[in-house]
């Protein structure tokens, strides 16, 4: 009964997209139970439902330590952050030093950023010392810049050389979401500079697209 399911789960999937917040209110058991179900497309239409809804954060929190897909556990972090859901920082920041994804921990750290601000520094300085992913490392090198930790973009640059396309691609969209205003001019010149030289199709895309945001 391959098809059947499949079509079940196509349809679930359609209707928790699609189910508006105040439905999701009053099922919101049953939207909660969804975030252990085996498909992670429905899991993270869950998370997305719940987000809209701005329901289920304890639920959520409780998800970081027990979801393994790391599109899934993205996904929670971001809504936690967007929530401004300060009690997620204790399992974020276990997500951070523990997950093997470093699509994962990646997310975890920057929602603690988000959260914590300048009180996350610390944590963060310890996480740069103990990273070994280059990917997860230039996010820190960011993060740590955009708090002022580190006073010169030397390492940021030096992350935009990267021979790795996706931390060259990384930093420019972090970049162009956190930014401090006064700091554009300065990250603009530095973006430009790297365009110049990038080769690939995808980290050209995200250069020129933070320097259009930045620009602004």
């Amino acid at each position: 009964m391959p098809a059947i399911e499949e079509s079940r789960g196509a349809a679930l999937l359609k209707a928790v997209s699609e189910l508006k917040p105040a439905r999701t209110h009053g099922n919101l058991r049953s939207i909660v139970s969804l975030l252990t179900h085996r498909s992670v497309l429905v899991r993270i239409a869950a998370v997305e439902c719940l987000a809209r809804a701005n329901a289920g954060h304890s639920e959520l929190r409780a998800a970081l330590s027990t979801e393994k897909n790391d599109l899934v556990l993205s996904a929670i972090c971001e809504v936690l952050e967007e929530a401004g859901d300060r009690k997620s920082v204790k399992p974020l920041k276990a997500l951070a030093e523990n997950h093997r994804s470093t699509v994962a921990r990646t997310s975890a750290l920057e929602g603690i950023y988000s959260l914590e601000g300048a009180r996350a520094m610390p944590f963060l300085r310890r996480r740069l010392t103990a990273e070994k992913s280059p990917r997860v490392r230039a996010t820190l090198e960011v993060l740590l810049w955009c708090l002022g930790a580190v006073p010169s973009l030397e390492r940021v640059k030096a992350a935009l050389r990267s021979r790795d396309y996706i931390v060259r691609c990384s930093i420019a969209n972090l970049l162009e979401r956190l930014t401090p205003r006064q700091k554009r001019q300065e990250v603009i010149a530095v973006l430009e500079a790297s365009l110049e030289a990038e080769p690939t199709v995808a980290a050209r895309s995200s250069l020129e697209s933070a320097i259009r945001s930045l620009g602004r």
